[in-house]
């Protein structure tokens, strides 16, 4: 213990102005207590993805789950040809670029009459960011292959579970309440607002249970496009010209 609190100490003394650590020097106390080099550049990559942030759980999200998806997978390929056939994917999704930052882009929803409706017809079979309110990818040079990641923002999908759940909750409360006025005795209006009570909870479980199928599903498409890219297919790009990637397992 006092050997960890020493180095942390150390580290501290030995930060920019900015209070950053160099990375370098990060990776040199990483090795100092046993951690290989590899490992440590992983986690600082996933540090500059954002993935090590720790935010505790907004209440909504403990009643309802997680606000946000993430899919990532390292993959084979250059990471240019890799980002032409992530815009391609992207674009075939109905996703425009809302902030392009290099080799992380925030993408939204296209809006229009054509969107709109392309996604109310064909939605289960081919759209997966239906219920997004935002997505985020990242592509990045990993080893001798790309490190792709999509961080898939919820937080309409949820707010509209939230509404839909309170306008029931309402509801159920009127009812009890209406319906204990016409009943006589301790006993029975305890029953009535037992009742109100159950119906109140399976609304909220079914809230979960819609909202977890919906996380589940704005999932499959990114796993899929990642699956074509880690096997050996061919995937074509924006200019024609084809992606060929090699198989491999994807780590």
């Amino acid at each position: 213990m006092v050997l960890r609190r020493a180095a942390e100490l150390e580290a501290a003394r030995e930060a920019r102005a900015d209070d950053e650590i160099d990375p370098d020097d990060l990776t040199r106390l990483g090795e100092e207590v046993g951690l290989s080099a590899p490992v440590m550049e992983q986690a600082l990559a996933e540090l500059n993805r954002g993935q090590l942030a720790s935010v505790p759980p907004k209440p909504l999200e403990r009643l309802l789950g997680a606000a946000r998806v993430w899919v990532e997978r390292h993959v084979p390929g250059r990471p240019g040809r890799v980002s032409r056939a992530l815009e391609q994917f992207m674009a075939e999704q109905l996703m425009v670029v809302h902030r392009h930052h290099g080799d992380r882009i925030e993408w939204v929803r296209a809006e229009g009459l054509f969107p709109g409706l392309a996604r109310s017809v064909a939605f289960a079979e081919r759209y997966s960011f239906g219920p997004a309110s935002r997505v985020e990818t990242v592509v990045c040079a990993e080893g001798n292959g790309t490190r792709v990641s999509f961080r898939i923002e919820m937080g309409a999908a949820q707010r509209l579970g939230l509404r839909s759940l309170t306008a029931r909750g309402m509801a159920l409360s009127g009812f009890g309440l209406l319906l204990g006025q016409g009943v006589s005795g301790l006993a029975a209006a305890l029953g009535c607002a037992g009742a109100a009570g159950l119906s109140l909870s399976w609304c909220w479980w079914h809230e979960r249970q819609h909202l977890a199928k919906l996380r589940a599903q704005v999932g499959v498409g990114p796993e899929r496009f990642l699956d074509e890219l880690s096997r050996k297919r061919k995937v074509r790009t924006p200019g024609g010209a084809p992606l060929v990637t090699r198989s491999r397992e994807a780590s």
